[in-house]
């Protein structure tokens, strides 16, 4: 795992691809369930970042059932993050939406505003993609609230994001849902 990381904090995916693959035969090996659903994860964003829609879907689905399985609320959440990015570079900006909303929500009963701050950045993202404009400002905003209240660098990017459409950087209270769940 910490090889992937490694790989991935340096920009490098395809190595970072690489070192999930072998971590995710040592988790099999080892029957590590925990630790298969994070190399799935893992192998499903990088083949994503790589290109490969549809084998990081695959991916990120399985890492999702099996994350469900074992309850583990904390890979679920991730996982659901990492199905938004991939539906979204699939251009299946709905289904990202959808997604997005689920992670924010398991982030929320968790308390990690870290977390649902960046997934408002990656809704807000879906939800320009799709024609819901407004939908998106109100997602900017929050998560710049979020990152704010954290002290957070995140806050920068949705602020720019917020800049370049011209729409005002104040605060809203809830995701924007626009009938998405």
């Amino acid at each position: 795992m910490a090889g992937a990381m490694t790989c991935f904090g340096q920009g490098d995916v395809a190595a970072a691809l690489s070192h999930a693959q072998q971590a995710l035969q040592l988790f099999e090996r080892t029957g590590n369930r925990a630790g298969q659903a994070w190399a799935l994860n893992s192998i499903g964003f990088d083949h994503a970042l790589l290109g490969d829609g549809q084998a990081g879907l695959a991916y990120c689905r399985r890492a999702l059932d099996l994350s469900r399985e074992l309850g583990a609320r904390s890979y679920e959440a991730e996982t659901l993050d990492s199905l938004g990015y991939v539906q979204t570079r699939l251009r299946h900006h709905d289904q990202a939406i959808g997604y997005y909303l689920q992670a924010y929500d398991i982030f929320g009963g968790m308390d990690r505003r870290g977390d649902q701050a960046r997934v408002l950045t990656n809704l807000g993202d879906a939800q320009l993609a799709f024609g819901e404009t407004q939908a998106a400002i109100t997602a900017w905003q929050q998560a710049v609230a979020i990152f704010d209240e954290l002290q957070h660098p995140g806050a920068e990017l949705a602020r720019g994001k917020l800049r370049d459409l011209g729409g005002p950087e104040s605060v809203g209270r809830a995701p924007a849902e626009n009938g998405h769940r």
